[in-house]
């Protein structure tokens, strides 16, 4: 499930990335960048075929962001989850209690 993650070197079926946990919550993840944008498009299009097999829409292939990745140098990123990290610091126990606008709000 790393989609846009780099394969690690010598290990093909491996991607270099990281999930960071917390008491069992998923406080962050991340990974090396896929910044190769034929293989980027090969993994999108597998992608696009599955959801086509399902009889689903989808809106094709992002030309836009294959062409941008070309110039991407090397990168790496972590996403923290400021809201999961928020909930803990409270104890509140629900993500729904811990953000201003909570899914069931809209």
């Amino acid at each position: 499930m790393a989609a846009l993650a780099r394969k690690k070197p010598g290990q093909p079926t491996r991607a270099e990335r990281f999930e960071l946990y917390l008491h069992g919550v998923e406080m962050a993840n991340g990974f090396s960048e896929l910044t190769d944008s034929d293989e980027q498009r090969q993994r999108f299009s597998n992608e696009l075929g599955r959801i086509e097999k399902m009889g689903l829409l989808h809106g094709g292939m992002p030309e836009r962001f294959l062409a941008d990745l070309e110039r991407l140098p090397a990168a790496a990123g972590i996403a923290l989850g400021v809201d999961r990290l928020f909930m803990l610091l409270t104890g509140c126990g629900e993500i729904g209690k811990a953000v201003s606008f909570a899914p069931e709000d809209f």
